[in-house]
């Protein structure tokens, strides 16, 4: 984790993938503003989409507790 953006707020331009499936993020993030996307299968013909987060909604903590490949993919 880099330690400059530890709770730090950090924005990500529309469509921008902020965590991708099957890849290890030490991070946690809380949206504060916008709505992101989460996906499996992300950009293959099997894309399928879970849900919608909006504010106050957080993603990424299975990934800090565990340690282990994001299951899913989280686009702004």
């Amino acid at each position: 984790m880099d330690e400059k953006r530890s709770g730090k707020i950090v924005k990500f331009a529309a469509e921008s993938v902020i965590l991708r499936e099957g890849e290890v993020n030490l991070e946690m993030y809380k949206i504060i503003q916008g709505h992101a996307e989460l996906y499996t299968g992300y950009g293959t013909k099997q894309e399928v989409l879970l849900g919608i987060l909006g504010p106050q909604s957080c993603f990424g903590e299975l990934g800090l507790l565990l340690q282990k490949p994001a299951i899913y993919t989280v686009v702004a």
